[in-house]
């Protein structure tokens, strides 16, 4: 979800640009996107470490 709302947005640079396999996947991908996608998950990764109590959750949730 974070990488569609955040290509939606603020998508300007197209994927397909950087990489060409990308672009014959899904032609509306943008890097902004990736990089949103990337972002939220590893949000919600740190966020549910700290949730469950994990030891060193900053650490164990961004691996994980």
């Amino acid at each position: 979800m974070g990488a569609y709302f955040i290509g939606k947005n603020f998508g300007k640079h197209k994927l397909s640009s950087f990489s060409s396999a990308a672009g014959a996947a899904s032609p509306k991908k943008t890097v902004e996107g990736a990089v949103g996608g990337l972002a939220a998950c590893t949000l919600f990764s740190v966020l549910g470490a700290y949730v469950m109590q994990w030891p060193l959750w900053a650490f164990t949730g961004t691996l994980y």
